[in-house]
């Protein structure tokens, strides 16, 4: 028997589906009803938990560079042996003089500046990567472009140690390919978003898989600070293989257990696969349109999204790639104590994350909110603690206390935005939020290039307070800046260049969806015809 289905969600954005197969009688379809039973963890949790152990492993790979670098460098034989300037204004404690030289003789002399071009080139290459990633992930699906980039950074990890042994370039060139393979998974997780969160979910569900970044943050800086404490392999190896093999066993487990859309999975039940599809923007037309790049590129709403993503990249990043640096060689905190001092904010970073979250997906169930609030409020709320955090560590000068004290303020508040521009670009664009977050990830993308450089510039010739002050500033600034930008242009609403952006689908989230159920029947031919 043939079956056939056509779903008209709206009058600009249609779903078709035409499945072929034969069926004996209509007993089997029952009995795929029942064996298919409904579950507390669904298909789409499980998703979710894969796009969060992505993200783990996407960050703890950024961060162990960084942590690792402070075993990796000699910084007292840069000190003799140049014009280099270093403070004496954060004096080691008494206790820890014996350890001095302990946790600086590291085997490279890498100054400050080739430092920084090491640390850039990991982000220059996850910013080269990101429009790439967006067409790729839109034309050839999440699933090969995510196991692309997690392969492939994960390999580059693990080749760190012996790029690092014959040049310092070879080790920037393999981060640059990591970076790239990172690039190209940013992306598809809109897309992946777009595919299996219902809209009323997606704020939660999505937020949940970005907790996945201070979560791996916390893990590598917890561990990397250990792991380079150790002799075993000289330690800092340590760091890298660790970190690689991580994402190697992550990148099996989405080969395995992660399908690219819920219509692929065939452990699906019929009620949930009718709930997302009912739920849902269409991001998977029967013929999706060429790429609008003309409004993409001409609206107001995709450069506020461009900066406010800038702003919230800087604020990460900053913690991610320099910071360590500074608690390391400016306030001589030996490396185990400098990993687990950093590690304790991103924890916070994952509760306050979380916490966004769970609120966002509460107000919106509850129709309390519109989602054009909830999205500025948690970005502007994640900027204001951010500035007065980080101004709060450049006012602590030598005072380790209130240092990690402002530090744990303005790193946790990075997870309020978890909730807020990160998710924006699925609400702007169904269709093309692979293309979009492409775009706007790849601008807002040179924050983590530009960090570590800037570093290096300011530090090159005098490792001192006052050139790290003008960091903190600089820092507070662009992320007190991009917050004002996204709450005076920014926009959730679905824009007039989207195919689904007619009055139906385009809603707030107080207002009542139409009726767009598919009948179960038609769920479970679906489910039972799915393979052609």
């Amino acid at each position: 028997m043939v079956y056939g289905i056509f779903n008209i969600k709206s009058s600009r954005c249609l779903k078709f589906t035409w499945k072929v197969n034969s069926i004996e009688n209509s007993e089997d379809v029952e009995s795929a009803k029942k064996n298919k039973r409904d579950s507390f963890l669904k298909r789409r949790h499980t998703v979710t938990l894969l796009g969060f152990l992505c993200s783990v492993v996407m960050h703890s790979q950024r961060l162990n560079l960084s942590i690792a670098m402070v075993a990796m460098v000699n910084s007292t034989s840069i000190l003799t042996t140049s014009s280099h300037r270093n403070s004496t204004e954060c004096p080691l404690p008494q206790k820890e003089h014996a350890t001095l030289e302990t946790h600086r003789t590291g085997e490279f002399v890498w100054d400050p500046e080739l430092q920084g071009h090491i640390l850039g080139a990991g982000f220059l290459g996850y910013l080269l990567a990101q429009i790439p990633g967006g067409l790729l992930a839109g034309r050839f699906g999440t699933k090969p472009i995510l196991l692309i980039g997690l392969f492939a950074a994960s390999i580059c990890n693990l080749l760190s140690p012996v790029a690092a042994q014959q040049h310092a370039y070879l080790l920037a060139v393999i981060h640059l390919i990591r970076g790239m393979g990172q690039g190209l998974q940013q992306p598809s997780m809109s897309v992946l978003m777009a595919k299996w969160f219902p809209r009323n979910e997606r704020g939660f569900l999505s937020a949940f898989i970005y907790c996945g970044y201070p979560l791996g943050a916390f893990i590598a800086s917890l561990i990397s600070g250990a792991l380079c404490d150790l002799e075993f392999l000289g330690g800092w190896p340590l760091v890298f293989y660790t970190f690689g093999l991580l994402g190697v066993f992550v990148g099996f487990l989405m080969v395995f257990f992660f399908f690219e859309q819920p219509s692929d999975d065939p452990n699906i039940t019929p009620s949930e696969l009718q709930h997302i599809i009912q739920n849902q923007d269409n991001s998977s037309v029967a013929a999706r349109p060429p790429t609008p790049w003309k409004g993409i590129l001409f609206s107001v709403p995709t450069y506020a999204l461009v900066l406010a993503l800038f702003g919230q990249y800087w604020m990460a990043f900053y913690f991610l790639s320099v910071h360590p640096t500074y608690m390391g060689t400016i306030l001589n905190i030996p490396i185990k104590e400098n990993g687990i001092l950093s590690s304790g904010p991103f924890v916070a970073q994952a509760f306050t994350g979380f916490f966004a979250c769970w609120l966002a997906f509460w107000l919106t169930k509850n129709k309390s909110i519109k989602i054009n609030t909830l999205r500025k409020g948690a970005n502007t709320l994640s900027c204001i603690l951010f500035t007065i955090g980080t101004i709060g560590v450049y006012l602590s000068g030598c005072d380790t206390m209130w240092n990690e004290i402002c530090l744990f303020i303005a790193t946790a508040s990075i997870g309020f935005g978890f909730a807020g521009c990160l998710i924006t670009a699925v609400d702007m664009s169904p269709t093309y939020c692979g293309v979009l977050m492409g775009f706007a990830s790849t601008l807002a993308s040179f924050s983590g290039f530009a960090i570590p450089m800037t570093m290096g510039a300011l530090t090159k010739h005098e490792q001192t307070l006052a050139q790290w002050g003008k960091m903190f500033l600089i820092t507070a600034g662009v992320g007190a800046g991009s917050g004002i930008v996204f709450l005076t242009l920014g926009s959730t609403d679905i824009q007039p260049w989207d195919p689904c952006s007619s009055k139906d689908v385009n809603m707030n989230s107080s207002e009542k969806p139409q009726d767009k159920s598919l009948p179960m029947d038609s769920v479970e031919i679906q489910l039972k015809t799915q393979k052609l």
